[in-house]
C-alpha cells in the first residue's frame, strides 16, 4: 500500500516538474518564437503555400499602411507591418532593433520611405537613404539593421520621403 502511494506521488511530481520547465509549452505553441517579436505578432497559415508565417500588425488608430519589414532578404521571414502618419518618424519596436533585412513600401497608395540606422530618424552622423516603392534587401550599413523610418506619398520621381 505504501509502495503504491509512493509510486503515485513520484509520478505526480515528475509530471509537475516536466510541466514546470521554462519555455517548453511556449515552444510547442509557437515554434517560430513569433510572439517574442512583440505585441500584435501571431502565426498565420498561408493557405496558398501551406506555410506558416509570423506577422506583426498593430494599428489601433487606423493609420495609413506605410511599409512591410522582414527579418530575411527577399521579403521573407517574420513580417512587421508599419503603420503611421505620413512625414512622421516611426521607430521600429525594440524587439525589431537591428533585425530587418528587407522591406516593401506600400503600393496602394504608393509611398516612398526613408530608412535610418538609428531611432528617431536621426540623419546627422547616421546613415540614411530614401528607398523607392520596394527594395530587395538592405546592404552595407543597412545590413546591420534599420531602426526607424519615415514615409510620404509618392507622386513622381521627384518625390521625397521626409518632411525634415
Amino acid at each position: 500500500m505504501h509502495l503504491t502511494t509512493l509510486s503515485v506521488i513520484f509520478a505526480t511530481l515528475q509530471i509537475v516538474m516536466g510541466r514546470a520547465v521554462p519555455g517548453t509549452e511556449n515552444t510547442k505553441l509557437d515554434p517560430f518564437m513569433c510572439t517574442s517579436f512583440g505585441k500584435g505578432c501571431q502565426l498565420k497559415l498561408d493557405v496558398n503555400t501551406g506555410r506558416f508565417t509570423c506577422t506583426c500588425s498593430i494599428n489601433p488608430y487606423n493609420l495609413p499602411d506605410l511599409a512591410r519589414f522582414y527579418t530575411e532578404v527577399n521579403y521573407s521571414g517574420i513580417e512587421y507591418q508599419g503603420y503611421g502618419n505620413y512625414k512622421t518618424c516611426q521607430n521600429l519596436p525594440d524587439t525589431w532593433d537591428k533585425k530587418t533585412r528587407s522591406m516593401k513600401s506600400n503600393l496602394d497608395p504608393s509611398v516612398i520611405c526613408c530608412v535610418f540606422t538609428d531611432v528617431d530618424c536621426v540623419k546627422e552622423g547616421r546613415h540614411w537613404t530614401p528607398v523607392g516603392e520596394s527594395v530587395q534587401q538592405f546592404q552595407g550599413f543597412y545590413a546591420l539593421g534599420v531602426r526607424s523610418f519615415m514615409c510620404n506619398l509618392w507622386v513622381d520621381e521627384t518625390s521625397t520621403c521626409d518632411g525634415l
